[in-house]
Order: C-alpha cells, then structure tokens, then sequence
C-alpha cells in the first residue's frame, strides 16, 4: 500500500515552521517561499522530512545576524523542483558530495550527525552529479 497523496506544500511548511519555532526565534531566522507548484502527489512523511533536514540546515550554517532560508517550488518539464537556500557560508561542489554521503560533515565544530542530507537524498533516490 501506497502512503502517497496530494500534499499541500504550504502546510507542510507550516508545521515544520511550528516544529521549529524556538531554533527560529532564537537565531532570528527568516524563512520565505515562493511556491509555484503548491501541491504535489508524493509521501507527506517522506516530503516533510526531506524539508525537516534542509529548512534547519540553511539556519544552522547561516554566516548572518539573521539567517534567511528561501524555499522554492517549481515545474521543470515533468519533473518537480524543489530548493532550499540560504544566506549560509557556501560549498563547494567537492562539499556538495561530502555532504551528501553518511556522516558526511564538512564542520565538525558545527552541532550534527551528518546523515541528514544523505537520507533526504535516499528518500527519492536522487542521483549524485559527478
């Protein structure tokens, strides 16, 4: 049996934003969106915990006063896009596929496990670019 059903991408958002809500206040954390596609058919569990890993990574590594994550939905041709960014200390593409893997960490002194990211990449099987 199938958990997926029509998600609205906005409530999702929402509840992580609630979830999340003393780490916001306490870093003064702005979070925007700009959703063009606003409901996708896809696992709310999977798709909330994908967004649950992203969202607090672009406030945790922010290099500002006031760490901002912006949220983006959109549609590419048959495919959905999503993107996180934020006002953060950059990577690397080399960074980008440390990250990516198992306790793949590139600042150590930073709080984290280093499988955040991985599992969100598992979730849908996202290929890694090379």
């Amino acid at each position: 049996m199938s958990d997926t059903e029509h998600i609205d991408i906005e409530k999702v958002i929402s509840n992580i934003e609630w979830s999340l809500e003393k780490k916001i206040e306490k870093s003064n954390a702005v979070i925007t969106t700009a959703l063009e596609v606003q409901k996708v058919f896809l696992s709310q569990k999977n798709f909330r915990s994908i967004l649950y890993n992203l969202i607090p990574n672009a406030i945790k590594f922010s290099s500002q006063k006031e760490p901002k994550a912006h949220i983006q939905t959109k549609q590419e041709g048959n495919f959905f896009v999503l993107s996180v960014e934020g006002n953060g200390i950059g990577i690397t593409p080399d960074g980008i596929r440390k990250l990516f893997t198992v306790y793949g960490r590139l600042n150590l002194h930073i709080e984290g496990h280093g499988v955040g990211l991985n599992l969100a990449r598992k979730i849908y099987m996202l290929p890694m670019e090379s």
